[in-house]
C-alpha cells in the first residue's frame, strides 16, 4: 500500500531538506503545527519509509532524490577540490 502524502507531510520534508538540522521548535514558527506534531509527523513518516535520515562521514551530499526513471536514487555528491 503507498502513503498518501498530504500538504503539510510535503511542506515538513521540503523544510527538513532545506534545513535537516533545525529544531522542531524552528520548523514549528515556520510551518505552524506544534514541535510535537511535527516530530510525530517525522516519525510516521520515516515508520512508512517515505523520509529518513542518512549520514556519510568525510562525504557531502547535497541531495538526495527518489526517481520513477531505472535508476531509484540521485545524489548530489560534493568535496573538497
Amino acid at each position: 500500500m503507498d502513503t498518501v502524502l498530504d500538504d503539510d507531510d510535503r511542506r515538513l520534508i521540503a523544510a527538513l531538506q532545506v534545513r535537516p538540522r533545525a529544531s522542531w521548535t524552528e520548523l514549528g514558527a515556520v510551518l505552524g503545527p506544534s514541535p510535537l506534531t511535527l516530530a510525530r509527523r517525522r516519525a510516521r513518516l520515516s515508520a512508512a519509509g517515505v523520509a529518513w535520515l542518512t549520514a556519510a562521514p568525510n562525504l557531502e551530499i547535497a541531495t538526495i532524490d527518489v526517481t520513477a526513471g531505472s535508476r531509484e536514487l540521485v545524489l548530489t555528491v560534493g568535496g573538497p577540490i
